[in-house]
């Protein structure tokens, strides 16, 4: 288990300035570009990372981070950074630019956003793979709803790329844990396709699988649905990205309400996301090494679109009604939340395909690891590869995953990195693979070593190793630097006593080559 973190100046495993120097030698970027932005302690594991820049501005995806440990040479992990052409650098120090004004105009026609609902921002930024400076517009719209990155070039006005950053759980009740397929045990009784929702109406069956829970950690004082780590509201379909509205009683229990109450989808979210929160610190992810600091802001029923999304402009998580009611669905909710917290852990994360795809693999992780920890079930192994188990009997995965939502067991054809790309549709705002689909190849892996690596402390290494290896991810983080993220934290947390078992399923099974695995 974990040992409680702080932030280390002086800690134990941390680097001094001379040592990283030494160790940086090993990026791609010169030493004299980077700058320390933070120091993660996690037990014996400092993550030192930086950021490169040049004539004070920031490189797009220039993160690079140093993991180091006691007794165990310290090593560079999430290495985004790069060598910047001469003419480059002779653009960051001109004074002839657009305005900031002018790039969001720019912005908005790129994206068709007709109206903003939050104030746009357009800093300025090194685009190492286009050659140029930038200014990095980010875009909050209320019509159509969305929020988008666009970069336009900081001279000439250009439009170099828009991308969406859409990315798409003590009171008492009685919620689905984590939803009434896996407390089922299966489909029987249930169904198969969208007609056994029934139209978000109660049924005897749906009503039973309902369990107690503990609303934990609830603010005291108040009576709503506000605690330590989640806040829950309900929104208003009819008027996307409201803000919501409280969810509260008197005496905190809401044992009576049943899923065709829209306040049923505010408990669940709640519950679940409490749930994993409270796992993670149990771990010893707390100080410095706090996977999510921030209380967790989300919106059930707030759009009627069969989709959910966290937004980084403004950190809160919204859940839609189309088919079933996203927020019934515990692996929907904590599979957001892993956006959240990938987003604390490293702001901007997701630039690029695989970096997005990581991102996605990790929710399903997650939605994995919350059906894990969560205590009386006996149907672990029907749920641990349907993912979105209720939510997918919309149909919306494909062919061969209904009625999943989404499969990390192969039998939908995607096994391997290799068989991803070639079978993956396109991604919507990347070149490569659609990082839905390209994302299962990792959160395959990660499934597999939950369920065979020897537990330490009661507790499975893979998610402290994930955890660890997330905080030095680059921006634009590939699935060959996250292998070696892991096999960096497993080495240093737990003397590498999973390396050979990581190396094999993610290199041997799934076809990642990285080069920490042999």
């Amino acid at each position: 288990m974990v040992a409680g973190a702080t932030v280390s100046g002086g800690a134990a495993g941390a680097v001094s300035a001379q040592g990283a120097a030494h160790v940086l030698g090993a990026a791609r970027a010169p030493v004299a570009q980077l700058d320390r932005t933070r120091v993660v302690s996690s037990g014996n594991v400092t993550v030192t990372s930086y950021q490169q820049s040049m004539a004070g501005i920031p490189v797009l995806n220039g993160q690079v981070s140093v993991m180091a440990a006691p007794g165990v040479a310290p090593v560079v992990v999430g290495d985004g950074t790069s060598q910047i052409p001469a003419a480059t650098k002779a653009a960051a120090t001109s004074a002839r630019r657009i305005t900031a004004a002018r790039a969001v105009a720019i912005a908005k026609t790129a994206s068709k956003t007709r109206a903003l609902n939050a104030r746009p921002s357009a800093a300025l930024a090194i685009d190492a793979k286009a050659g140029t400076v930038v200014r990095q517009v980010e875009l909050q719209a209320s019509r159509p709803p969305g929020a988008f990155e666009v970069l336009v070039d900081a001279a000439s006005g250009e439009v170099l790329s828009v991308r969406s950053l859409a990315q798409n759980a003590t009171g008492s009740a009685k919620v689905y844990t984590p939803n009434p397929v896996v407390v089922n045990g299966g489909y029987k009784g249930i169904g198969r396709t969208l007609e056994a929702d029934h139209h978000d109406e109660d049924t005897k069956k749906l009503t039973a699988l309902r369990r107690q829970v503990a609303l934990e950690d609830l603010l005291s004082g108040q009576h709503c649905l506000v605690g330590t780590y989640v806040e829950a509201r309900l929104g208003n379909p009819n008027f996307a990205y409201d803000n919501g509205k409280p969810v509260c009683k008197g005496n905190l229990n809401w044992n009576k309400v049943t899923r065709s109450n829209n306040k049923f989808e505010a408990l669940e979210a709640y519950s679940q996301i409490d749930q994993v929160a409270r796992y993670y610190r149990s771990l010893g992810f707390t100080g410095s090494s706090d996977v999510h600091p921030a209380r967790q802001t989300v919106v059930v029923d707030d759009f009627p679109d069969d989709n959910s999304f966290y937004l980084p402009s403004d950190r809160r998580i919204r859940y839609g009604t189309g088919g079933v009611d996203d927020a019934e669905d515990g692996d929907v909710v904590v599979h957001e939340y892993g956006h959240a917290i990938q987003d604390a852990q490293r702001p901007g994360f997701g630039s690029t395909d695989q970096a997005g795809s990581l991102g996605e693999g990790f929710g399903d992780f997650q939605s994995a690891v919350n059906t894990y920890i969560t205590p009386g079930l006996s149907s672990y192994r029907h749920a641990e590869g349907c993912i979105f188990d209720w939510d997918g009997i919309g149909g919306y995965g494909g062919p061969g995953v209904r009625p999943c939502g989404r499969l990390a067991t192969g039998k939908d054809g995607i096994d391997t990195f290799a068989h991803a790309e070639s079978r993956c549709p396109p991604d919507q705002n990347f070149s490569g693979a659609d990082v839905h689909c390209l994302g299962e190849v990792w959160s395959r892996g990660l499934i597999d070593l939950l369920n065979s690596l020897p537990l330490v402390g009661g507790n499975p290494p893979i998610v402290t190793d994930v955890l660890v290896s997330q905080f030095g991810y680059a921006n634009n983080e590939t699935f060959q630097q996250a292998v070696n993220g892991l096999v960096a934290a497993d080495t240093m947390h737990f003397a590498g006593a999973d390396v050979t078992a990581i190396c094999n399923e993610m290199k041997g099974q799934r076809g990642i080559d990285a080069s920490s695995c042999p």
